[in-house]
């Protein structure tokens, strides 16, 4: 069984953020930041590239995807600190064959006020890499991401922590404008030993979204948003157009201790076909939750207020 890390480290924002809340707005949503969450996951993510080219007057692709790895874990977390642990046993299917294959992932959001902030980190290694007529494995092949996303939450009354995670549950359906100002890096290394073997891409899109939370009744609720947008792409220098949509939506059952949903996370960035390398970069992810909520024990109460009041939380 090869045992691989999925960490996820939510620090900060949350206990700013609520603080400065009205009544109004905590009528259309729970807040569940002074209880322990406890949640066991399923997690399966990926980033995969399309390259297009032409060679000789004629159109070609080259297709880049992931050996992936799927995942199971635990998750801890209480207030402002969110901590999880996850490995990729041999019994799921994925994981079967593909040893030498590696993932690593590590993301947050930070909340101030309508303003959300989220970082990614992605690191893969392992690729099948296939024209459509055949395919060859590439093992050490490695892929490294960092993303950063802006994003202003119009409605104050949307709860878009009900989407994220399970710190916050909307009771009254609501919706809310979201625009995002995003920024990537990704760098490819084939690691074969020769002199060119990396390259190094940068994005930059601004994508207007839209997010709703359906309340179906006070313990189940459907939640989704889309997106649609553009921007810019330099793949080794060569500068040029790029077009991103997105889609997430989020199945869930909720009570104030037991909760339980379904999260499915996709975006797709598209090269404009002037391009002399075009890119098309696709990351999705889903994500199966159940998970507890209680009181923390005393003790941990005590010594997290202690600790938040000295360093000035």
């Amino acid at each position: 069984m090869g045992v691989k890390i999925v960490i996820v480290l939510f620090w900060g924002g949350t206990s700013c953020s609520f603080a400065q809340q009205g009544a109004e707005q905590s009528s259309h949503f729970t807040n569940y930041d002074e209880k322990v969450i406890t949640s066991v996951y399923y997690f399966d993510t990926s980033n995969s590239f399309i390259f297009n080219y032409n060679l000789d007057g004629t159109n070609n692709y080259l297709e880049f995807e992931p050996n992936r790895r799927e995942q199971i874990g635990v998750n801890l977390s209480y207030k402002f600190i969110d901590v999880s642990y996850g490995f990729s046993p041999a019994f799921l299917a994925e994981n079967q064959d593909n040893s030498n294959s590696k993932l690593f992932t590590l993301s947050t959001r930070l909340y101030h006020k309508k303003w959300m902030q989220s970082l990614m980190f992605i690191n893969q290694k392992g690729f099948y890499v296939s024209n459509g007529q055949a395919e060859a494995p590439f093992p050490r092949m490695r892929s490294t991401k960092i993303g950063v996303t802006t994003s202003y939450i119009f409605n104050e009354k949307f709860s878009f922590k009900t989407l994220a995670n399970q710190k916050e549950w909307q009771s009254k359906r609501a919706g809310s404008f979201i625009p995002n100002l995003s920024m990537y890096y990704t760098n490819f290394d084939l690691n074969d030993g020769g002199d060119d073997t990396k390259s190094n891409i940068f994005l930059v899109s601004l994508a207007p979204a839209y997010f709703y939370n359906f309340v179906i009744n006070n313990h189940v609720l459907l939640s989704g948003g889309m997106s649609t947008g553009a921007g810019f792409n330099s793949v080794d220098g060569d500068v040029s157009a790029i077009y991103e949509w997105s889609v997430s939506l989020k199945i869930g059952y909720n009570s104030d201790s037991f909760f339980t949903f379904v999260n499915l996370n996709y975006i797709d960035f598209v090269q404009d076909t002037t391009a002399q390398i075009r890119l098309n970069d696709e990351i999705a992810t889903l994500k199966i939750t159940a998970g507890y909520r209680f009181d923390p024990p005393k003790k941990v109460k005590e010594y997290y207020d202690k600790t938040a009041e000295k360093i000035g939380l």
